[in-house]
């Protein structure tokens, strides 16, 4: 089993209630409507009632005001109250500062009392910030991609970005996630759907559970986009772990089922309900080579999927089996290491690559939820720092293994 590590919670929840303040009239806006939706909100939004989505459009011009107080000549509803403070406070990348929310409403007007992280002055540097970003990212999408493509640039460009920090003040912001680089699971998905959004491309954040292992269950935030007429569930923050090793990103939770991601993912329908995701033909490891019908399949794409490896010097493969019997078997394969130091000699027979694998050494795990097997091995004539972020932080058992091949 793969530990990965997320966000001891999601967020501190920000605590909306429909309450009474006292304010000077003095303190009052009037707003008008924005127009413009965006695909990170759209599937949402189409979700509230008409007074609703006005709301949230005046609402969401307010807040990027950072404006205090906000009176609507309008009625509402606790059920319209509720749904939108739901979208601007945990699903809306733009509208991050706020702090807190109250309102009261009555026959023919609404009334509605903002706490903010930030001055305006502040919160518009960061969104300036945030956003110049966001435009690198949106830069290096060429206009022949496919959508799919682009949403797997997107996703490894945030990997590769951000580190994951619960910590952090503006963690679960797309701010920590593109200019701190800091980030937690809102964080990185919150990120994830900003720039689809501005990429063209309609996505949900997710609210719901994950479980960690071992029955450690906590809040967590996950994307589902859209591609190709069906919707797939996508989990940066979980395809980008905690770990000493150097370039550790994965591609487990990239474009999967719902059936895919359930035994670790349960989503949580707050206001509102969030779509299906039924299809897995574009699995990252379907699309790529990478999935294993069988032992035999399996043992021939790592074959292949090393010697690739070895050709760029990559230190990592992984490949997904079709069943859990499947894995299984590929398990007690790599168990064995007269079979496996014998597959690594052919894979440095057949790659004719410059770096040499070094047969007698190497790691692997196992993921029983995803099926998925990842694999690392070493290279002759590479020290430390080629595998590890921080190599003094490695064990002294793992060191003397290493040490022992000339790994230094």
């Amino acid at each position: 089993m793969i530990k990965r590590f997320v966000s001891a919670v999601l967020c501190v929840m920000l605590a909306v209630t429909s309450t009474t303040f006292a304010f000077s009239a003095s303190g009052n806006f009037t707003v008008s409507a924005a127009e413009k939706i965006d695909l990170n909100v759209e599937y949402y939004y189409d979700q509230l009632s008409e007074s609703g989505k006005k709301l949230y459009r005046e609402l969401k011009e307010a807040v990027l005001d950072c404006q205090e107080v906000v009176e609507i000549k309008t009625s509402m509803s606790g059920y319209d109250f509720d749904s939108v403070s739901e979208l601007l406070a945990y699903h809306d990348p733009e509208t991050f500062n706020i702090s807190g929310l109250g309102a009261y409403w009555g026959k023919n007007s609404s009334t509605f009392v903002f706490e903010y992280r930030y001055d305006k002055k502040t919160f518009d540097a960061m969104t300036k910030a945030y956003k110049d970003k966001a435009n690198e990212i949106l830069g290096t999408l060429d206009k022949n991609m496919s959508e799919y493509e682009k949403i797997m640039a997107i996703h490894d460009e945030i990997a590769e970005r951000s580190v994951y920090d619960c910590e952090s003040a503006n963690s679960d912001t797309v701010y920590g996630a593109l200019v701190e680089q800091k980030a937690k699971c809102d964080g990185y998905a919150k990120t994830f759907a900003y720039i689809c959004g501005e990429a063209g491309i309609k996505t949900v954040t997710v609210i719901g559970a994950a479980d960690r292992g071992d029955n450690n269950i906590e809040m967590h935030m996950w994307n589902k986009v859209y591609c190709d007429e069906n919707w797939y569930n996508i989990d940066v923050t979980w395809d980008d772990p905690m770990s000493d090793v150097k370039d550790n990103m994965s591609m487990g939770y990239f474009m999967i089922s719902d059936d895919g991601i359930s035994k670790s993912h349960m989503e949580i329908d707050l206001s509102f309900h969030t779509p299906e995701a039924k299809d897995d033909t574009i699995d990252y490891y379907k699309t790529t080579g990478k999935y294993a019908e069988d032992t035999d399949s399996a043992k021939e794409i790592m074959k292949a999927g090393l010697a690739e490896a070895a050709k760029n010097g990559e230190p990592r493969f992984e490949f997904k089996c079709s069943s859990e019997e499947v894995l299984k078997a590929v398990d007690s394969y790599l168990n064995d290491v007269d079979s496996v130091e014998k597959m690594l000699n052919d894979v440095n027979a057949v790659s004719e690559a410059e770096m040499q694998i070094i047969p007698t050494l190497y790691s692997y795990a196992a993921d029983d939820e995803l099926n998925v097997i990842y694999i690392m091995v070493f290279y002759q004539g590479t020290d430390l720092s080629y595998y590890f972020t921080d190599p003094d932080s490695i064990s002294n058992e793992k060191l003397q293994m290493l040490n022992a091949v000339g790994i230094k």
